[in-house]
């Protein structure tokens, strides 16, 4: 048996909508806090933040979570208006999030020289750029790799904070380690998957949908560096899910959206990894630790998880709202050798 604080997800897609009321308790059933990514509910200003924030927490308080606190994000786009950075911090905003765009719905930024007066504004207020490092229109297997320089440009720009999120190789984790002011989000599905349990042979044909996120999981020498910064003291390096569900029906589209529904399972596999590599003790400072400290946000002690070395298995489906649908979550009907009390 083993007790850990309730985690701090650094990355999550909470949805907004029925889907919100099937997936919140899912998250609040493991985690203090979260930061809730700005996309589905396409926020873009820090009015907007408030009213998803509160959306989120009326939820969860239905669902018999009052305490669970969703940190927001503010999307950036080309017409990010510098002077509502000065807002963000009474409205509960810790990031500034990046997109490129024509990598997702409802858009992003196009070029990040565009928002460098945005960036500075939000060095000025404390308030760390987020960012999702991919080129769009380059083959999702090198995407991560081809947006490097971008990264290195914001990077050296050195008057913002920046996570790299949701990492998937070894060379943009020697990015991250080449700054002082940078963080990476590491998330578990990178942990366990390669490429081969996303694509069929020919690279081009997802076959397995649930496991296909973006940026996919890469070659087995990228998940043992992940593996290794996981599981080390690196203060740069913590948890952040990207819990990014979509109903069974878009999931079984040609080609499927991009998303790994990764609770429950993905405390049960963080534990697993942390085992096998003897590094439990280091568990609760990767979920919880590293990232209150990057953002400055308290460390809650006070409602620990206990975790048993018996075996659960994960749920076959979530269901969602009243019409029958459904979510499948990452690995469905699996048995994982450990349980959340």
């Amino acid at each position: 048996m083993l007790q850990t604080p309730m985690l701090f997800d650094a990355h999550v897609h909470l949805r907004v909508g029925e889907m919100m009321k099937a997936v919140v308790p899912l998250v609040a059933r493991c985690c203090q806090a979260v930061i809730v990514m700005p996309n589905t509910a396409n926020i873009r200003t820090g009015a907007e933040a408030i009213r998803h924030r509160e959306e989120i927490r009326a939820v969860a308080r239905r669902a018999g979570f009052p305490d669970f606190w969703p940190w927001m994000t503010v999307m950036l786009t080309d017409d990010t208006d510098p002077a509502d950075v000065a807002t963000w911090q009474d409205s509960g905003v810790v990031a500034g999030k990046y997109y490129p765009a024509g990598l997702y719905p409802p858009g992003g930024v196009s070029d990040l020289t565009k928002i460098e007066d945005v960036l500075r504004e939000m060095g000025r207020a404390g308030i760390p750029l987020s960012g999702h490092f991919e080129r769009a229109g380059v083959h999702p297997l090198n995407a991560e790799q081809a947006a490097i320089p971008d990264f290195h440009w914001v990077a050296a720009l050195a008057c913002v904070m920046v996570i790299f999120e949701h990492v998937s190789t070894r060379a943009a984790l020697k990015a991250v380690r080449y700054y002082l002011h940078t963080a990476a989000t590491i998330t578990p599905q990178h942990l366990v998957l390669t490429a081969d349990d996303v694509y069929d042979a020919s690279r081009e044909s997802i076959r397995y949908p649930h496991n296909w996120c973006r940026p996919v999981a890469k070659t087995p020498d990228d998940r043992e560096a992940l593996l290794d910064a996981a599981t080390s003291e690196d203060r740069q390096i913590f948890f952040g899910s990207d819990f990014a569900p979509h109903l069974a029906s878009s999931k079984a589209e040609v080609p499927p959206p991009a998303g790994c529904a990764c609770y429950p399972a993905a405390l049960p596999i963080l534990t697993e990894v942390f085992a096998q590599r003897g590094q439990l003790d280091r568990l609760a400072d990767f979920t919880m630790g590293r990232a209150a400290d990057f953002y400055g946000v308290p460390r809650d002690h006070d409602a620990p998880l206990i975790i048993t070395e018996r075996s659960g298995t994960v749920p076959e489906s979530i269901p969602v709202g009243s019409r029958g649908e459904h979510i499948i979550p990452w690995l469905a009907g699996e048995v994982l050798p450990w349980g959340v009390v």
